[in-house]
């Protein structure tokens, strides 16, 4: 989800005349504008919707899911993410962002292929590139190391870019 919603919020900030984004990085998602191949989550019963989530994304840890309280906390605002990421339609046809565009993924994500991955070519005009690590799709968890040191080798010409420069006296 942080995926589409942070290329969305790129966008309104362009749309709204507000400074773009330095870069942007998405992780372990299509393109918003490629239709979801998958059927609906959202629409399932509450026990169908865990067993599903579980199927797709191993994302709910048993400790959370053997204790019916706990996961009554978590199922509404779960079920509304999925819903608003299911239910979200870009429209068909825009311009691609002006900022560069670094995509991350699982070697062995079966929800993100690499041509998923590679999909987001079209959603900039800027510097683009795709890193694909070892895992499947919470590879960023294993992953946590190599992940940082590229984020950073990436922002850091940025941050020095945006320190104010020294003037001699």
């Amino acid at each position: 989800m942080g995926a589409v919603l942070s290329s969305e919020v790129a966008r309104a900030l362009h749309a709204t005349g507000a400074p773009m984004p330095r870069h942007l990085f998405v992780s372990g998602r299509r393109p918003p504008h490629w239709p979801n191949p998958d059927p609906l989550l959202h629409v399932l019963s509450d026990a169908d919707f865990v067993t599903e989530i579980n199927r797709r994304y191993g994302g709910i840890p048993p400790e959370v899911a053997e204790h019916e309280e706990l996961l009554a906390l978590l199922l509404p605002a779960l079920r509304a993410d999925i819903h608003a990421l299911e239910t979200h339609l870009p429209p068909a046809s825009r311009a691609p962002l002006a900022c560069p565009v670094t995509v991350f993924g699982g070697s062995d994500d079966p929800l993100t292929p690499r041509a998923h991955l590679d999909g987001w070519r079209g959603e900039t005009q800027g510097a683009f590139r795709v890193r694909v690590f070892p895992g499947d799709h919470f590879y960023l968890q294993a992953q946590k190391d190599p992940l940082l040191a590229d984020l950073s080798a990436t922002l850091a010409p940025l941050l020095a870019e945006a320190r104010p420069r020294e003037t001699s006296a």
